[in-house]
């Protein structure tokens, strides 16, 4: 059985341990001061004096840090990486208790789809952490090249308020992929579902 409330197994996966759960915490935890730290960076730091020097010859391990953990385009990488992994984290501390319920309730409706549906998101909160890094650095590659289709030289000079919010809105979905990506979808298709009835009332 995928589902059993009686020792509360999750697709046959026992749940983490108490001390598992805790380490999950501490890793979101550390990424989380890590996402502040390269956020201050971006946001306060003047990458050009960087890359200057490294375009004009004088170029050094020194300066190719700093022009990374500074520029614009690999900040905001390196911080959707990192809100993915928070968002991994975060969904390892769930204890799952409450979805195996669900999906044992769905399967014994006869409710297939739901059933089905509640398994995906259990695998996903499952996931390594890792695994929901890649999904952060996917939403990275997809807006850049979404940007770039826009204009040829998104970042060409950002201002302190665009990278705010160009940090704060990829970060925002890379966090919400990283956790579990079946709740955004359940929101994009609740949103096309209301704009759907809105149109038919018109």
């Amino acid at each position: 059985m995928a589902a059993q409330n009686h020792g509360y197994t999750v697709l046959g996966r026992s749940p983490d341990s108490t001390a598992t759960r805790n380490a999950y915490a501490l890793l979101g935890f550390i990424a989380l001061l890590a996402w502040v730290a390269l956020f201050s960076l971006g946001l306060l730091i003047d990458p050009n004096p960087y890359r200057t020097a490294i375009t004009s010859g004088s170029a050094s391990w020194t300066n190719l840090v700093q022009a990374t953990f500074t520029y614009t385009p690999t900040n905001v990488a390196m911080l959707c990486v990192l809100a993915a992994l928070i968002g991994g984290c975060s969904s390892r501390v769930q204890t799952l208790k409450g979805l195996a319920r669900r999906i044992a309730k769905a399967q014994e409706e006869g409710d297939s789809e739901k059933a089905e549906r509640f398994e995906l998101r259990a695998d996903y909160l499952h996931e390594q952490p890792l695994h929901s890094m890649l999904r952060g650095f996917l939403v990275y590659i997809t807006s850049v090249s979404g940007m770039l289709l826009i204009t040829s030289e998104p970042f060409s000079a950002p201002t302190a308020e665009q990278f705010t919010r160009l940090a704060g809105l990829l970060s925002t979905l890379s966090f919400a992929l990283g956790y579990d990506p079946t709740r955004l979808e359940d929101l994009v298709q609740a949103i096309a579902g209301r704009t759907v009835r809105t149109k038919k009332k018109d």
